[in-house]
């Protein structure tokens, strides 16, 4: 296979095609005429769209939305996952004590913290430990590292390998986590989460609620947010 960035302009000339080849285009932004080309070269084009807008331009869409319309090339039997995650999928359950919270590469609303800081305060939850997940794009300069209150402990990692991320994973009861592509993650390893939901992309992530696998706190501007979050956390505490 052939990987290409089709902003190149040179790229359509410079891949050379048979009509048997496939593309598979990771974008909704690619051009028609680009998309107009393309087929000239290949009738088999496909294009990665886990939105609930048309955008497939006319292709063959690939969609692993949890509930995408049972086509050929839809549901999340077909999502894409690190092939290092294979030997990490529980199989058997037992109580670690240990929450995962995972806010994404960014943290693009600041709730890392603020968790913490609840998980910290509930009672409910003494002699927890706590694995936080420290993105690439984290601003560390608004990023107070918490330690250990009320027998309630907190490990951060961050630059860990996929490998060790993982390993991370398995070795928690269940996970507080946003609703981008590691919930396909967790699921595959077993790992029950509250979800929330932070960018509107993420809406497609919101169909998990109705799996039974997820504990759905809502959106993050909802008044009662945090508290939704914290309940869920209780709940999968108390049930796993």
């Amino acid at each position: 296979f052939e990987l290409g960035d089709w902003h190149l302009s040179v790229l359509s000339d410079r891949i050379n095609l048979k009509q048997s080849d496939i593309i598979i285009i990771d974008s909704l932004f690619i051009s028609d005429s680009f998309i107009s080309l393309m087929k000239r070269k290949t009738k088999n084009i496909f294009i990665i769209n886990d939105s609930y807008e048309d955008n497939s331009k006319h292709c063959q869409a690939i969609n692993w939305r949890i509930d995408a319309s049972k086509k050929v090339f839809s549901g999340a039997q077909i999502v894409p996952l690190r092939k290092e995650i294979i030997p990490y999928k529980k199989t058997f359950f037992s109580s670690n004590n240990r929450i995962l919270i995972s806010m994404g590469g960014s943290d693009v609303r600041g709730l890392t913290n603020k968790i913490i800081e609840r998980l910290f305060c509930d009672s409910r939850f003494s002699n927890i430990e706590l694995n936080v997940i420290i993105g690439d794009s984290f601003k560390i300069h608004e990023f107070s590292k918490l330690k250990l209150k009320n027998g309630c402990r907190v490990k951060y990692f961050t630059n860990k390998s996929r490998d060790d991320l993982f390993s991370v994973f398995q070795k928690c009861d269940f996970a507080i986590a946003t609703g981008g592509h590691t919930i396909y993650e967790l699921a595959y390893i077993g790992i029950p989460t509250v979800h929330l939901l932070v960018v509107d992309n993420q809406k497609p992530a919101e169909a998990w609620k109705n799996t039974g696998f997820t504990y759905f706190a809502g959106w993050y501007h909802e008044i009662d947010f945090i508290d939704r979050i914290i309940n869920g956390a209780f709940s999968l505490y108390t049930n796993y």
